[in-house]
């Protein structure tokens, strides 16, 4: 299994893989099901977008993660402190190309905001998502060069092949 460090971590899960987080042990099998065992618990969930040869990416924070396929639209979050541990909590805008996929223009990356938030990123856009209050802001860009650079407590500083950009991290409004 690769791992990349990306605010606790980002790792990406194959599918019959498992690795040990603080939720518990997380799996796959194929058919896009995703699988959170806890001592004698077990909860699972399918995404119907989630093919058995894609990652399921995995975002690690301290007492919670946050999971979405590397196709996929609708992400996972895992909490062992929440009534169901595992369970979709929304969806993300995604590059879909109809006709010949070059392939490898996918990402997801996570960045931690706070123990109870982090932004997502994917190929068009970024979400500030608590795991308290859902999705609290988005920014579409719909630009394949922008990559968030770096996130801080108080903005969140992105590049593209025009230059940069920042937003606060607050509200998702431009600032620069």
């Amino acid at each position: 299994m690769r791992c990349k460090i990306i605010a606790h971590s980002t790792i990406p899960l194959s599918c019959k893989d498992s690795c040990q987080i603080a939720s518990g042990l997380l799996s796959r099998s194929a058919g896009g099901i995703v699988i959170l065992t806890e001592s004698t618990n077990e909860w699972s969930y399918t995404d119907s977008e989630l093919g058995d040869y894609d990652d399921l990416i995995i975002g690690v924070l301290e007492n919670w993660f946050i999971a979405i396929g590397e196709r996929s639209s609708t992400f996972l979050i895992g909490d062992k402190y929440i009534s169901v541990p595992l369970a979709a909590r929304g969806v993300v805008s995604r590059l879909r190309i109809s006709g010949y996929d070059p392939g490898g223009l996918e990402r997801v990356n996570f960045f931690e905001i706070d123990e109870e938030s982090c932004l997502i990123e994917t190929e068009v856009g970024f979400w500030r998502f608590s795991r308290s209050k859902g999705i609290m802001w988005s920014i579409i860009h719909e630009d394949l060069t922008c990559r968030i650079n770096k996130v801080k407590q108080d903005g969140v500083l992105t590049y593209n092949e025009d230059g940069k950009a920042i937003f606060s991290v607050k509200d998702g409004t431009r600032i620069l």
